[in-house]
């Protein structure tokens, strides 16, 4: 009995998943970005509001309060996401003054060492497994364009209209999809969520540079979104990084 309540608790510390986030308002009036983390539920989002001045920050805070509360009671990621898609429809519509308010979502909800990630938009998540992996696919203008081949992919970084989101939770003109991953994390793997602010700025070399001179996840989170502050960031700059 001893043996198994023992080999129980190294499984326990074995799959701790440690965690750190940072936001940054970067050069905006106001931090439209928000992330959330219940680690009782193994639940992490990072949200990043559109709409201006206060909306977007609350839509970005409404859609992490309500996948919080959908997943609580047992509800699917993705349906959850799609909860909180029509309650920022129900705000908007029962408030004036918060028309136009909506958020890229990106969340992932953990069991065990096991994940599973639900998105919409443009906000995306990164497995360092030895090598940087994007694991989300924006859902933007210009990526519409790569898939139909009217740009290449070396064309998209610099096109004038990259930051044009085709989806977002709030949007009533069209029916959202809300696009998923899974996997496993594995010890030392590092899962990191981003709104655009970070990734636009901070990029896959600088990102690979300091995961291989930085051993604290505390730090290197911080780093990668003060490097960002530092060449000037206009947007605001969210990071989430979990490592098993």
């Amino acid at each position: 009995v001893l043996f198994y309540w023992m080999f129980s608790m190294m499984q326990m510390v074995k799959l701790m998943i440690i965690n750190f986030g940072s936001t940054h308002i970067g050069q905006r009036k106001v931090n439209e970005d928000y992330f959330l983390v219940d680690e009782e539920l193994g639940l992490y989002i990072v949200t990043d509001g559109v709409g201006g001045l206060s909306k977007g920050e609350i839509a970005s805070q409404l859609t992490c309060k309500t996948i919080r509360q959908q997943i609580q009671t047992g509800t699917p990621l993705a349906k959850a996401v799609v909860a909180a898609h029509k309650r920022i429809l129900i705000e908007v519509s029962n408030n004036d003054d918060k028309k136009g308010m909506a958020s890229t979502v990106v969340a992932v909800l953990f069991k065990d060492n096991a994940y599973e990630i639900a998105w919409v938009g443009d906000s995306r998540a990164y497995l360092w497994d030895g090598e940087l992996k994007l694991l989300t696919r924006d859902h933007s203008y210009v990526e519409l364009l790569l898939e139909t081949g009217h740009i290449t992919y070396d064309q998209l970084r610099t096109h004038p209209e990259k930051n044009v989101i085709s989806q977002a939770l709030g949007i009533a003109r069209k029916e959202i999809s809300v696009a998923q991953n899974k996997g496993t994390l594995e010890n030392g793997q590092i899962l990191f969520l981003a709104t655009d602010g970070l990734y636009e700025i901070t990029q896959e070399k600088e990102i690979i540079d300091q995961i291989n001179s930085i051993q604290n996840l505390e730090k290197l989170t911080h780093n990668l979104v003060e490097y960002a502050v530092k060449e000037q960031g206009k947007d605001n700059i969210t990071l989430l990084s979990c490592l098993l």
